[in-house]
């Protein structure tokens, strides 16, 4: 019997939603797919495996109707329809397995117990000489069970003396854990996130990214040259001194993000907590008046990113210091997506080593 995988597949551009009345476009009411003339329910399960469990028909077909949107606008056209989003790497590699483009899944991560009890079952089954073998195997009694021997002993007593001597906390220390625990409760006051984090970014005018083209790379993965003399694109870059970016991080969900070119406004210590990356072009002076001023300190508790074109040499100091070099295409825009979806998976590592949730 063919899966519904393969009949996609086959009947891919025809392929069209359906529910009761009939044709539809809209995923929050389709109920089915019409595949060559008959309708296969949405919540068919599959043979693309993510963390061990296949995926429905409806999460395929989403995948493949949205392909082109960027991984933010994915992310966001999911939620709207109640559809699980994949990541981005399966999202990839099940499309270019339906357009024909690879033979076979790269990323489908079929369960490992599944997989292993398989590929045994199948050997005891082909081998006759293992059969033999194992039909001579005794079970072997590891330390405990040998400790243990046939006779039985009740250490009730044991326990018990345990539990009152070294268990069970002294009378006035079960009051401190009792207003403790009615702190921390469920029902306690739960902290707020802090405000949003910090991008501080160079002023260097030689910088790929600055203060007139980050809003615009950052949300939209538009990359936009600062020093752009075409009309129509120089509407495009900002002429603020701060800008706010918004991106929706799979794990931690949507934040906002503060772009600044200068520390002029960081007057209290929380604002050196907030900053989650510093963006730099390689020049010593554009950290005179950080908090550290030695590039090596700096980079050890701050995330360092180096942005820079492909063929471009990358600075010495870069090199030296503890920064993440991150290269664009000068040319082939269409790039910009891989290398901004690399970037925001890093700085959702580095947040949440940072306590965000």
């Amino acid at each position: 019997m063919t899966d519904a995988l393969s009949l996609l597949k086959s009947h891919l551009d025809s392929a069209h939603l359906v529910d009761g009345d009939g044709d539809t476009a809209d995923f929050t009411k389709a109920t089915g797919l019409s595949l060559g003339g008959a309708i296969t329910p949405l919540d068919t399960v599959t043979t693309y495996f993510v963390q061990g469990k296949g995926i429905s028909l409806r999460e395929c077909f989403f995948a493949w109707t949205n392909r082109q949107l960027s991984r933010t606008d994915f992310l966001e056209k999911a939620e709207q329809c109640g559809v699980n989003a994949l990541g981005f790497l399966q999202r990839s590699d099940l499309c270019s397995w339906l357009q024909g483009d690879k033979p076979e899944f790269e990323f489908s991560e079929r369960g490992e117990e599944e997989v292993t009890s398989s590929k045994e079952h199948a050997a005891v089954e082909d081998s006759s000489l293992l059969t033999a073998v194992l039909s001579h195997e005794r079970q072997l009694l590891d330390h405990n069970t040998s400790l243990r021997g046939t006779k039985v002993v009740d250490f009730t007593n044991v326990a018990e003396s345990c539990k009152r001597n070294y268990l069970q906390p002294p009378k006035d220390k079960r009051k401190q854990a009792t207003s403790l625990a009615s702190s921390t409760g469920p029902h306690a006051k739960r902290h707020k996130r802090p405000q949003n984090p910090i991008f501080l970014i160079s002023p260097s005018a030689s910088a790929v990214l600055t203060m007139s083209n980050i809003k615009s790379f950052l949300e939209k993965g538009l990359y936009i040259n600062p020093q752009t003399t075409d009309p129509e694109q120089q509407q495009l870059l900002s002429s603020s001194d701060i800008a706010m970016v918004t991106h929706t991080f799979p794990k931690i969900g949507r934040v906002t993000f503060m772009c600044v070119d200068n520390t002029d406004k960081f007057s209290k210590e929380e604002h050196w907590d907030r900053t989650m990356a510093v963006f730099t072009t390689g020049q010593k002076w554009q950290f005179k008046n950080y908090k550290w001023s030695d590039p090596t300190e700096l980079f050890q508790r701050v995330k360092g990113y180096y942005f820079h074109f492909d063929k471009d040499p990358i600075p010495q100091t870069c090199n030296d210091w503890n920064v993440e070099k991150v290269g664009l295409d000068k040319h082939k825009r269409f790039k910009d997506a891989v290398v901004l979806n690399h970037f925001w998976d890093s700085i959702e590592r580095v947040m949440i080593s940072k306590g965000w949730e």
